[in-house]
């Protein structure tokens, strides 16, 4: 199992009870999967950099969920279905560690070949 980081851009005219029954519809897919949802962190109404769809405002959700590798491409599946999401994001974790450990070795590689 494979830790991930799912990130959603919603309208910020969205009914609540429709929010919960997308991450509710986000959750039951983990948990088919065999995994387990961690945080979820819900940022209120934020301005965007430029225009979405004719939206200048939405909502931001973040999820951390744990699972095997058929949960992110079920979960893209029934995002791209819905007509609530204007972007969405999901990341495994473990690559972006990867990556950040990959740039601090070749930052220190670069520091030791000035000196």
């Amino acid at each position: 199992m494979a830790d991930y980081e799912l990130a959603l851009v919603t309208s910020d005219d969205l009914p609540e009870k429709d929010k919960k029954e997308l991450l509710s519809t986000v959750e039951k897919k983990v948990a088919l999967g065999e995994g387990k949802v961690g945080n979820i962190e819900e940022w209120p109404r934020k301005s965007l950099a430029y225009p979405i769809n004719k939206k200048t405002t939405a909502n931001f959700t973040f999820v951390e969920f744990s699972g095997d590798a058929s949960v992110p491409a079920a979960i893209r599946r029934e995002l791209n279905l819905s007509e609530n999401i204007l972007r969405s994001l999901l990341i495994k974790k473990e690559a972006v560690k990867a990556k950040a450990k990959d740039r601090r070795a070749r930052i220190k590689k670069a520091k030791e070949d000035l000196n």
